[in-house]
């Protein structure tokens, strides 16, 4: 909690309690919002959808006004930060040539060529 201001002196001359807001409070009040999926994707310099997915698997910190179907949302830079700082391998480049699907697909077409030549020679 972070206090702000201080609300008027009573009739005795002594302050009053001080108002306190909550840090998501005060990065609304520091206009540090981002609006939508693009504005979120662009901060963090992502895809739309993988920032969606991150929100789904791994809780991206996005806030839901209360609404109907689509809902607005938004998120604060700073909650942002916070979680790109404690989620480890988020911004890590790998070579293209790793990633999962070439993978398998080069798997598949192994096991399919082996039972191709083994179907072939049991057959001779």
């Amino acid at each position: 909690m972070v206090k702000t201001s201080q609300r008027p002196r009573g009739s005795s001359g002594q302050p009053r309690e001080l108002r306190h807001v909550s840090a998501s409070a005060e990065g609304w009040l520091a206009g540090e919002q981002l609006w939508s999926w693009k504005e979120i994707a662009a901060y963090l310099q992502k895809d739309i959808r993988t920032v969606q997915r991150w929100e789904r698997l791994r809780g991206l910190p996005v806030h839901r006004l209360p609404g109907g179907h689509r809902r607005a949302i938004y998120s604060l830079k700073s909650e942002l930060d916070k979680w790109a700082r404690d989620t480890p391998g988020l911004f890590e480049s790998r070579p293209r040539f790793l990633n999962r699907w070439p993978i398998l697909g080069l798997v598949i077409l192994v096991v399919l060529t082996f039972v191709t030549v083994l179907i072939f020679l049991l057959e001779r």
